[in-house]
């Protein structure tokens, strides 16, 4: 059955990517964002820490969630942000451990470290996750054959993500390989009569990926650029099934009009090609819809967010989204455009950490939904 989804027309439709959690593509976010020292820095961080206890923070409680993917329910999140040098505008260090579980009865465990070696010249990120989704499946395009009543499936999942990234030279650029492993068992709840069986199913994949990033803060940028580039070749060669591949380039722009004002900007581009497991082709990532309800074999989608921090831990802010999908990647500007738009609340709570806790309401084409998370949108 999942043979054909993935084969027929009804094929062309993932912490993170879990990093938003959490889905599987939040989960990446997640594990790909934080940064933590390991041995040759331990001795600085150590001195660091003690002349300047603001510099770390360490956050352990359970925490709200919502989204219209997985539902209601809670996050406990254990994050311990790292110290780091005086005026230092190297990474903020984060290692973590993460559960969930929400009304939908979708759960998700995992942890992560992501670290530095030698002045931040290497970059390191490891994650693992094991989890039940209760999702839904609307097939592909901006007006899939599921659209009025998607399909409801369960995904449990065990995986791993495993990625090192070298600077070139004394520059902002970074590159790297990466490695991706999923364990996977679908089924689709009304379809028991015909597919009484889960399917199995192993995506493996190594791939290359090109960081450019001068933001001066990687919790809460307020100037700077951030571009990544990824390409994954999925196939039987690294430990899966199908055959398949996923490229991704995405850039962020981060503009201080004033000290409690920032303009956020972020344009994201992924295609894919070969046998793509459904789950796992390209979908629109913005407020205001389920994560799968927009799936294609090519997305584009624009963000826009303007951030205003009215008190020393609290702030505002208003965004909109713009965004396309497409089966063939000649076509993808024709199509109708997905329009989003909202605003939101941030708090801070850790005084030395600008990590924000945001509530989100936005307005898409079909529904209002609210978002309620750890670490901003993008």
């Amino acid at each position: 059955m999942l043979n054909y989804l993935t084969s027929q027309g009804i094929r062309r439709t993932s912490f993170l990517s879990l990093l938003g959690l959490f889905s599987v593509s939040s989960w990446s976010v997640i594990a790909a964002e934080y940064k933590d020292h390991v041995d040759d820095k331990k001795s600085k961080v150590d001195s660091t820490s003690k002349t300047n206890e603001e510099k770390q923070g360490f956050i352990a409680l359970p925490i709200p969630m919502s989204n219209p993917t997985l539902g209601t329910g809670v996050q406990l999140v254990g994050l311990y942000m790292h110290a780091k040098e005086p005026d230092s505008k190297a990474h903020n260090d984060t290692s973590g451990i993460i559960g969930m579980y929400t009304s939908t009865e979708s759960w998700l465990v995992g942890a992560f470290h992501d670290g530095a070696l030698k002045d931040d010249s290497v970059r390191y990120t490891g994650g693992i996750f094991h989890g039940d989704l209760k999702l839904k499946y609307y097939g592909d395009g901006n007006d899939p054959i599921f659209a009025g009543n998607p399909l409801k499936y369960d995904m449990k999942m065990s995986g791993v993500m495993l990625r090192a990234l070298f600077q070139i030279f004394d520059s902002h650029w970074y590159i790297g390989p990466q490695y991706n492993y999923m364990q996977t068992d679908i089924s689709f709840r009304e379809l028991n009569e015909f597919w009484p069986e889960e399917e199995r199913v192993k995506s493996g994949g190594l791939g290359a990926v090109i960081h450019y990033d001068t933001r001066d803060d990687n919790y809460y940028p307020t100037q700077g650029w951030y571009t990544q580039f990824s390409y994954m070749d999925y196939g039987q060669n690294w430990g899966g099934d199908g055959n398949y591949n996923i490229g991704k380039l995405s850039t962020s722009n981060y503009w201080s009009v004033r000290n409690d004002l920032v303009i956020a900007s972020q344009l994201t581009g992924m295609t894919s090609g070969g046998d793509v497991p459904f789950y796992e082709k390209p979908t629109l990532q913005m407020r205001g819809f389920n994560h799968g309800r927009y799936r294609n074999d090519n997305i584009v989608q624009a963000q826009f967010e303007g951030r205003w921090t009215f008190l020393e831990r609290f702030g505002l802010v208003g965004f909109v989204g713009l965004g396309k999908t497409a089966e063939a990647e000649q076509d993808i500007l024709s199509q109708s455009t997905v329009v989003t738009k909202g605003v939101g609340l941030r708090w801070q709570p850790v005084e030395q950490k600008k990590m924000n806790i945001r509530l989100d309401v936005a307005r898409g084409p079909e529904e209002s939904t609210l978002h309620l998370s750890v670490g901003e949108a993008f």
